[in-house]
């Protein structure tokens, strides 16, 4: 793909990381235009580029409006010639609903799937969050994971890396082997709304730093529910290191006085952050 033939657009309010991969396909920044209609109706254009590959590069959050600027940019942009339409989303909300739990229920995060693939010929995200959901894109979604070079000079800080779930099993082991550490597994219940989490096997923290590693963070309650038997079996330090997380600055203060640090790539957006995807 010639790089001249590419052109990358976005939104003013993920300026950041359209900036970056802009600057690594050698190009100029393209904005979206959004307006509303008197009624509250969404109105948006993009520029016309006739034989162009146009990337889009906006994080899919979790207001309906997110989901439906990308839809309506890209049918902005067929209709005026492009070539080729590619997401770049490293955030896309909704991928823990990607099944019904209960008759009746709407998996959102397999609507979501449904419709971002029907209207881009490839989609690239960061760490999406379960195999059905990935399944979901119909073989368009590039699952882009955390590079572990750039993890190394953190996580080779530490005695022990945890995943305090089984769903964090598989990035952990990827992790702890490249880091040649010592893993510990959790396993979680829920019983009513409380989190409880025991360790597979037998460990020995005692005077030892480990590092909880998962990918999608909301309340933090079972991040703190590892920290807390991790301290009380004697580790010295526990930190966190996540993906995502829906607010960061609200899972810092909640994971206070349990957990001493948590880190999360998808703030990465500034510096170095096209490298976690690219």
């Amino acid at each position: 793909m010639a790089r001249n033939n590419v052109s990358v657009i976005g939104f003013a309010d993920d300026a950041a990381i359209l900036r970056i991969f802009a600057k690594r396909f050698g190009v100029r920044p393209l904005f979206a235009k959004t307006a509303t209609y008197p009624a509250g109706e969404m109105a948006l254009s993009g520029p016309a580029e006739p034989g162009k590959h146009m990337t889009v590069v906006a994080n899919i959050k979790e207001t309906p409006d997110s989901l439906f600027r990308v839809l309506l940019l890209a049918e902005a942009l067929r209709a005026a010639g492009a070539k080729r339409l590619d997401l770049v989303a490293p955030w896309i909300a909704y991928g823990r609903q990607d099944r019904a739990v209960q008759a009746g229920e709407a998996p959102a995060g397999i609507v979501v799937a449904r419709l971002l693939s029907s209207a881009f010929n490839k989609i690239v995200t960061l760490d999406a969050h379960s195999e059905r959901f990935q399944k979901a894109f119909g073989g368009k979604l590039a699952n882009i994971l955390p590079s572990t070079k750039l993890l190394m000079p953190i996580v080779r800080t530490y005695d022990f890396v945890a995943a305090p779930d089984r769903g964090a099993n598989g990035r952990t082991q990827r992790i702890a082997k490249a880091a040649r550490l010592p893993m510990i597994q959790f396993v979680k219940k829920h019983i009513g709304r409380t989190v409880s989490v025991k360790a597979e096997g037998k460990m020995d923290v005692r005077g030892k730093c480990v590092l909880l590693i998962d990918d999608l963070v909301d309340s933090g309650a079972t991040l703190i529910a590892a920290a807390r038997v991790l301290r009380s079996a004697g580790a010295e330090h526990v930190d966190a290191f996540v993906t995502h997380a829906v607010d960061l600055k609200v899972l810092k203060r909640r994971t206070r006085g349990w957990i001493g640090s948590v880190q999360a790539a998808f703030d990465h957006a500034s510096g170095d952050y096209a490298e976690w995807l690219m």
